[in-house]
């Protein structure tokens, strides 16, 4: 038997928990034939997520969570006016291990990561790569699940948005 759930107004409260709630750019890539299930997550950075510890911190612990799904995920990052390495903050968080940060001065970049199982453990597979300003962004691998890698085009895309809205 069906039911349909009915809408519900709770009480009103005067309890209020303070909450930031920072901007977020990111595109999730679904499947269509199984319930929309995400099955990658392509993350680009915003200023306000470099903007504290506390933003850096939850950046991070979102990125875990999509591991955690065995979610793939791209991040983009070409904030160039705040200098945090959210990549590194990902890896302190996960691992608190500096043999998978990139090198602090490293500000604008592209990481790929893969979630798998493999050899009965639990694993991200990482590729990350620095960006400069006015050279061309690198095709990456953008991990599926359940499917496997595609390769992302970030140049072509970029090139295509600037010349759809006509930016110089």
């Amino acid at each position: 038997m069906e039911t349909e759930a009915a809408l519900y107004t709770p009480p009103a409260t005067d309890l209020h928990l303070p909450a930031d709630f920072p901007p977020e750019l990111l595109i999730e890539v679904k499947d269509v034939t199984r319930q929309y299930r995400v099955v990658a997550v392509i993350e680009m950075v915003s200023p306000a997520n470099k903007d504290s510890e506390e933003y850096r911190e939850q950046f991070a612990a979102k990125c875990l969570s999509y591991f955690a799904k065995g979610i793939g995920l791209v991040v983009i990052d070409i904030v160039t006016n705040r200098h945090a390495n959210l990549h590194n903050e990902l890896v302190r968080v996960a691992h608190d291990d500096a043999e998978f940060e990139m090198s602090e001065n490293l500000i604008i970049y592209v990481a790929a990561y893969r979630p798998v199982h493999r050899n009965k453990e639990d694993l991200v597979d990482l590729w990350h790569w620095p960006l400069e300003v006015g050279a061309a962004i690198p095709a990456v691998p953008l991990a599926l699940k359940g499917y496997g890698c595609v390769k992302l085009e970030l140049e072509a895309t970029y090139t295509e948005v600037r010349e759809r809205t006509r930016l110089t």
